[in-house]
């Protein structure tokens, strides 16, 4: 069984605030019962922390999101995002860009419908405004 400890998500602020909740994890092993508890440590991978470059393409894409009638965030989180490691590396990253939703890779995830249409309008206006 894997668990997952809260705090590990969104809205964590820093790398080194995993390093206090990854030692706590620890005082769950050991045996009780007949039942043994292991503890080990999963991939990890690092925050994704916005950096001026990165910033940059969000103001880009916040203002096509503007003219198409929406609004978008940013924000620093946790989670398995591969933008996660190229925004470590400094190579400026966009993520999220993706339809709204919720349960993220697990059994009761959903998708907002209605979403759909404005983000692929604004994968629309970045592919078509922007020189790659």
């Amino acid at each position: 069984m894997k668990v997952r400890l809260p705090g590990f998500g969104a809205g964590q602020q820093r790398q080194g605030d995993l390093s206090g909740r990854k030692g706590a994890a620890t005082i769950l092993a050991g045996e009780r019962d007949g039942v043994r508890v292991e503890v080990e440590q999963g991939p990890v991978r690092p925050l994704f922390t916005p950096h001026p470059a990165t910033m940059a393409l969000y103001t880009r894409a916040r203002a096509i999101a503007n003219a198409t009638g929406f609004d978008v965030d940013h924000g620093q989180f946790g989670g398995g995002s591969d933008g996660n490691t190229t925004s470590a590396l400094g190579t400026p990253t966009l993520d999220g860009l993706g339809p709204m939703g919720e349960g993220a890779h697990a059994a009761s995830e959903q998708v907002i419908i209605s979403s759909i249409p404005a983000r692929a309008a604004l994968l629309d206006g970045i592919l078509r405004e922007w020189k790659f």
